[in-house]
């Protein structure tokens, strides 16, 4: 295997952790095929407006929702007893 096929297998490391995880031979292919790295514009269409579509969730629905009182950041309590009440 060359370098930068080994370099481009570990920038998808995230995947492994995350699952499912694929063998290599699988994965190897795809990272050889004619379309990677290759930019299309209806690809960057889509997923602009994926991204626009998620950003507009967030501020306009997420914002807005009041959390619960329990959500008040227990990891950052003193002692067990304050980490249970938070």
């Amino acid at each position: 295997m060359a370098f930068s096929t080994i370099d481009s297998l570990s920038a998808f490391f995230p995947q492994l952790i995350a699952g499912p995880i694929v063998h290599h031979r699988h994965v190897i292919p795809q990272l050889s095929g004619s379309r990677f790295l290759r930019f299309h514009g209806t690809d960057l269409t889509v997923g602009f407006a994926l991204f626009a579509i998620g950003l507009s969730k967030k501020v306009l629905i997420a914002d807005k929702l009041r959390l619960p009182k329990n959500f008040e950041s227990p990891f950052k309590a003193g002692s067990i007893i304050e980490f249970w009440r938070r």
